[in-house]
């Protein structure tokens, strides 16, 4: 297919070898982009927030390049051609978190947090791993018509260069913590008029809430004597819920959860979403079966009120149940003393 296999499957499958040879704590560390962000180096805690807007309308050659990578995500827009061309396009893109942990001294830094450990009883540090978003939308009108080039001097100012390229725009967004990737391509193609965004987020989890894995891809096309490609592909997870790697065999690019494949050749109008999301779910302290209370039930820390029972035994709530149990009746707003008519009898 016109997915790039090739390229595609070097880039899973370096992230694949990774996490294979490196073992579960490198799944864990949750640091996936294999072309800019190697986890260990200085890259790793490297936080930074790019925008940019850019506004152009004229005649003559257009080649466009654009590459931004975070730790976990990436998005590639490259455009080229001759003719008039009127388009305009905003970026933003941040490194929110580096999923880098330290430890020194007896302090965690980086992204952690804790919880009780279910096993020991004691407090933990966890993980969060990444995060990082990043946002396009393309506003495009080409239309392709040769271009003639005057250069230098000489024999060049009376013998211009002529360019007669056909329109091409290919866009390119990869979320590797979850193995996702959507793919548009416009080529060869004579006049175009259309509408991209896309938007990536890959959130790690907190110590009060889930984390997120979001991919989107939005087109909206008109084209005249081209071919446009789309492409969407969901690998098999990496590692399973134990943390045990697949067969290679089964994980990766082989057998894909989701792939989607398609061309459109000639002249076209296409609208398309795509939307992959994930919920990565957060790491909660044990509940301890019988919470101390010896400063009261108040004082009690959040993380000890985990038992759905805790409430209960110090509020009304199970008073008023054993209450309307006794036989006979009790009145539960008068002091009552054991008098002949509440003894036990025969």
């Amino acid at each position: 297919m016109k997915f790039d296999v090739g390229r595609t499957k070097r880039l899973f499958t370096a992230v694949l070898l990774l996490l294979v040879t490196t073992g579960l704590s490198a799944g864990l560390v949750q640091n996936l982009n294999p072309a800019a962000y190697d986890y260990g180096t200085s890259a790793s805690s490297f936080l930074y927030t790019d925008t940019a807007s850019e506004s152009v309308e004229g005649t003559g050659y257009v080649m466009e390049y654009h590459n931004v990578n975070t730790n976990n995500l990436s998005l590639q827009e490259y455009m080229h051609g001759s003719g008039s061309f009127k388009h305009a396009d905003v970026l933003s893109a941040q490194q929110k978190t580096s999923g880098s942990l330290t430890y020194s001294k007896g302090v965690y830094s980086g992204s952690v947090y804790f919880v009780i450990d279910s096993y020991t009883g004691k407090w933990k540090a966890v993980q969060s791993g990444a995060s990082s978003v990043i946002s396009y939308t393309k506003q495009s009108e080409m239309t392709q018509a040769p271009s003639l080039f005057a250069f230098g001097t000489g024999w060049y100012s009376t013998h211009p260069v002529a360019y007669d390229s056909l329109l091409k725009d290919r866009t390119e967004a990869n979320s590797y913590q979850e193995g996702t990737a959507m793919l548009h391509q416009l080529e060869y193609a004579r006049a175009y008029v259309g509408d991209i965004a896309v938007d990536l987020n890959c959130t790690g989890p907190t110590d009060t809430a889930d984390g997120t894995g979001f991919t989107h891809m939005k087109i909206d096309d008109d084209m005249t004597q081209g071919t446009i490609h789309v492409a969407e592909l969901q690998t098999r997870p990496i590692l399973d819920s134990s943390g045990k790697a697949y067969a290679l065999t089964t994980q990766g690019v082989h057998s894909p959860l989701i792939l989607e494949d398609k061309d459109w050749v000639g002249d076209f109008k296409i609208q398309k979403e795509m939307q992959i999301q994930f919920k990565k779910s957060r790491t909660t302290s044990a509940a301890d079966w019988l919470p101390c209370t010896c400063g009261g039930f108040f004082d009690i820390q959040d993380y000890d009120k985990l038992m759905p029972a805790t409430g209960p035994i110090f509020d009304s709530t199970a008073r008023s149940v054993s209450i309307s149990t006794f036989k006979p009746a009790w009145n539960g707003t008068l002091a009552q003393f054991p008098q002949s008519i509440y003894a036990k009898k025969p």
